[in-house]
Order: structure tokens, then sequence, then C-alpha cells
């Protein structure tokens, strides 16, 4: 199958938030305190970088960067995915770390929370060479741990 990134546009919020799986859901309503669906136009809205990755018809995920440090060159990296990252795993992980040098020409340093019991996406935060700094900290009632791309003296907590 064919894979494409289209620039990322608020018809696709809609589109990947109707996608989603149930605990990516739930991860983003603790995380944010938001409806997934505002929460990705949030995240749309402040990104300088954004957009959605398809396998052949399929939408697999919307990604971006919301730019944190002009100064430090660090960005906040998000990634909201759809059902169809469970039926094409390896697909997804090979995208994923085909995208990182693209985007680590928007920054250096990719920066954000992530579910700590959440295991998929850490073995996949893991496949990409993330590090994880400080404790996690319980938002509503989930504990999330801070994981940095791109920063080689970093030291796992």
């Amino acid at each position: 199958m064919k894979v494409r990134f289209e620039i990322a546009i608020p018809a696709h919020v809609r589109l990947i938030a109707s996608l989603m799986r149930r605990r990516d859901r739930e991860e983003v309503q603790a995380q944010t305190g938001q409806d997934p669906e505002l929460a990705m136009a949030m995240a749309l809205l402040e990104s300088g970088y954004a957009r959605t990755c398809f396998y052949g018809l399929e939408p697999l995920a919307m990604f971006g960067l919301a730019q944190l440090s002009i100064l430090g060159n660090t960005a906040q990296i998000w990634c909201f995915g759809t059902t169809a990252i469970d039926r094409y795993p390896l697909t997804f992980a090979r995208l994923s770390r085909r995208m990182l040098p693209i985007l680590f020409r928007q920054a250096q340093v990719l920066t954000n929370m992530v579910d700590a019991n959440d295991e998929r996406a850490v073995r996949w935060l893991d496949f990409l060479g993330a590090v994880y700094v400080l404790e996690p900290e319980r938002r509503r009632g989930r504990l999330f741990g801070q994981f940095i791309l791109g920063e080689k003296t970093c030291r796992r907590a």
C-alpha cells in the first residue's frame, strides 16, 4: 500500500478523532482535561508543523510540533493515532522512525508527556530513542512521564 503525508488540516481532526483507539482517547482526556477532538484542534492551531499520515486510504495518525523555545530549539511533539496503528504496527513504527530526521530539522529537542502505564506507547518511544526525565506525575488518576527525543545528555529518571 502507498503511504502519504498530507499537511494536517481541521478536517483531519474530526477524521482522526472518530477513529481513535479508546485508550488513546482516555489518555488525551487524562493528560489535557479536554475532549480529544478539542485537544487535537488546539495542538494543530499551536503547531508550525503538522502532518497526517495515510496508509492506503486509512489515516494512521496526525502529528506535529508546537514550538516551546526558539532560543533552545525545543518543541512539544504530539501524535494522535487511529485504530489502523494496531493493524499496521510495523509500518507505523518504521514511518515514525523515518520522520524523525525531518522533525529534527524543525527543532533539535522534542518533548512531551506519555502515560507511564501505556506499555505500547512507551515501547514505541523507546524504539524511537526516547529518554525519560523527572519523576512521573499524576494527572487525573494516571501517571505521566516526560520524554525527550534528540537530547543525548539526559538519563532515565
